[in-house]
């Protein structure tokens, strides 16, 4: 719902995946008591502040949900697993990460709730893949010279990473104008990124899931479209063909009718008849 109104920074406008996301769960919902309410009847100020928040993480934790369950899916097994094996991406969280780390990351939320990376790491189900691999090392530092982008380039990735460093750096200055200590992210030792690492990683494989599968929707869309096109398309070509068919025996059975009618009489039938007439006998 909208917040109250009033002095301050207005609202951020509608982003479209939430929007469409808390319809589609209300209207899912709907027969349990689930309703949009457009104005709260009493003031919240939270709701402005973290309401967005709020709503991206509830998409997140479904995307994640969503995932997992394809992944255990006998019927959809195949499926999800061409998914993961074609997600392209040149920033692992570590050097050795692999796409079975990803799939453990991803079944180990969904087993033990989102944010318990320290338990995922630690259930045994999960050690093979969250195990170090001098061949995934090697394979991702290919993909990283692979994706690797010039010094300056103008891409939206690129721009996003120069403006966040440039904000971290300036971030980091005054706080010692102020003499205040750095606050630093937390680290990640040599086997285990860290936490702030493991949810990006979470987040852009679910992303990617989701893009992927919905690329596979549109495609098997229209491939099912070209196959009702044609099939419409050659019902007509056989009624066509039906009716010119029925149209030009139509002639065809008009004279056959037309001559057992009126049959056309013999000659010389007609001149025996003339000669064998009883008013000539």
């Amino acid at each position: 719902g909208e917040g109250k109104k009033g002095a301050g920074a207005a609202r951020p406008g509608p982003v479209p995946k939430e929007d469409a996301f808390a319809i589609r769960k209300i209207s899912e919902y709907k027969e349990e008591g689930a309703i949009a309410i457009p104005e709260l009847s009493n003031p919240w100020p939270k709701i402005d502040k973290l309401g967005l928040s709020w709503l991206r993480k509830l998409r997140l934790m479904d995307l994640i949900n969503e995932a997992a369950l394809m992944g255990m899916d006998e019927s959809k097994i195949e499926q999800f697993e061409d998914l993961m094996a074609t997600m392209a991406d040149s920033s692992p969280p570590i050097e050795w990460w692999s796409t079975a780390a990803d799939k453990a990351l991803l079944f180990g939320v969904y087993k033990h709730g989102y944010g318990a990376f320290d338990k995922i790491r630690n259930d045994p189900e999960y050690a093979e893949a969250f195990t170090r691999d001098e061949t995934n090392v090697e394979a991702n530092l290919k993909k990283r010279e692979q994706f690797r982008h010039k010094e300056g380039c103008q891409c939206v990735s690129c721009v996003h990473t120069r403006k966040k460093r440039e904000k971290e750096e300036q971030d980091a200055k005054n706080g010692s104008a102020e003499g205040k200590e750095p606050v630093e992210e937390s680290k990640a030792d040599d086997d285990w990124p860290n936490t702030d690492g493991l949810t990006k990683r979470l987040k852009k494989v679910t992303t990617a899931l989701e893009s992927q599968k919905k690329r596979l929707e549109r495609e098997r869309g229209r491939a099912e479209r070209d196959k009702q096109r044609k099939l419409n398309q050659k019902r007509e070509e056989d009624a066509k063909r039906k009716r010119d068919e029925q149209t030009s025996r139509a002639p065809r059975r008009k004279r056959q009718m037309s001559t057992r009618r009126n049959p056309v009489e013999d000659p010389a039938e007609s001149e025996i008849d003339e000669w064998e007439s009883p008013a000539d006998v």
